[in-house]
């Protein structure tokens, strides 16, 4: 039937948003989750390099530190084209990264003029602190605050996966049993209708068995082509029969010069045809009712009435 038909269409509908939003939700989690290793990994980077340069900033900065730091700026580097790519297609966030990339320009221009300084010696020891100081003031100024709100932004949307991954298999589950209820509720409804109708038609055929038993007229033809209707059409050909039998027979019964009647179980005479007026020189009303011994001489009776019975 339509209506279970749309109603699967209708699901399976749902059942795809769902599917293709969970497809979406787990997209969107997977990548979220990498932006924000990416951030935390970068993140970590120029605190090292901070902490390098803190030390180098007291200490006037050796050969170990400068190599530390050279390391550290390659790390960092390295962060921001696996950040890049994890946040491609994503102009805003795109846009962030660019910021605090451009912000680390300025630190890796100081960090050159470190390294002269450290080749050639041109400067002294605390000329050197202020470059070193310098260099950690641009370190920390490039985690601007909107990589670091991005960075927790990222962390929250990644956090949210598993939940709304659970969201929405709930909503699955409460799709499916809804299904199942309507189905259920639409069998049953189907089902009542056509014991209603089954009832229905055998209340008719109940009748017209009545009324056919009673030599009355029957109840119209049940509509259709099934086993009920053809048991109906049976009642109604067999109606027709006995009307037609029937009609004969008070032809033949009228038409007759002899005395024709019937009896009940106690001889009394229900019906007599014309005839019987005649012969009994006495009026049909007077006839019916009167037992049939009233009209038959006693010493006939007897035999007559062993005959009968």
């Amino acid at each position: 039937m339509l209506v279970p038909l749309a109603a699967q269409l209708v699901l399976v509908f749902l059942l795809s948003d769902i599917e293709k939003k969970a497809e979406l939700d787990a997209a969107r989690a997977e990548k979220a989750k990498q932006i924000n290793n990416q951030v935390n990994n970068l993140i970590h980077d120029m605190a090292e390099i901070a902490s390098i340069t803190d030390v180098g900033g007291e200490m006037g900065g050796g050969a170990d530190t400068i190599i530390a730091l050279r390391e550290g700026v390659k790390s960092i580097r390295h962060d921001f084209k696996e950040l890049e790519k994890a946040a491609a297609g994503e102009p805003g966030k795109l846009a962030i990264i660019t910021n605090a990339e451009q912000a680390t320009i300025q630190s890796g221009q100081i960090f050159k003029e470190l390294l002269s300084a450290n080749i050639s010696s041109s400067i002294n020891r605390e000329e050197k602190k202020v470059l070193w100081h310098r260099l950690r003031a641009a370190i920390r100024a490039s985690m601007s605050k909107q990589l670091i709100d991005l960075n927790e932004y990222e962390q929250s949307v990644s956090n949210e996966g598993p939940k709304a991954q659970a969201e929405l298999r709930q909503r699955t589950r409460d799709l499916l049993t809804g299904y199942a209820v309507f189905d259920l509720s639409f069998a049953l409804i189907i089902f009542l209708f056509i014991a209603f109708q089954i009832k229905k038609r055998l209340d008719r055929l109940v009748q017209n068995t009545t009324l056919l038993a009673m030599g009355r007229e029957l109840l119209p033809h049940i509509k259709g082509s099934d086993e009920l209707s053809v048991l109906d059409e049976s009642f109604h050909a067999m109606a027709d029969l006995l009307n037609e039998a029937s009609r004969k027979e008070r032809a033949a019964t009228e038409n007759a010069v002899d005395m024709i009647c019937s009896i009940n179980k106690n001889l009394q005479i229900i019906a007599a045809n014309p005839a019987a007026e005649k012969i009994l020189d006495c009026p049909l009303s007077e006839i019916i009712g009167r037992r049939l011994s009233d009209f038959i001489e006693r010493d006939s009776w007897p035999e007559m009435e062993k005959a009968i019975t």
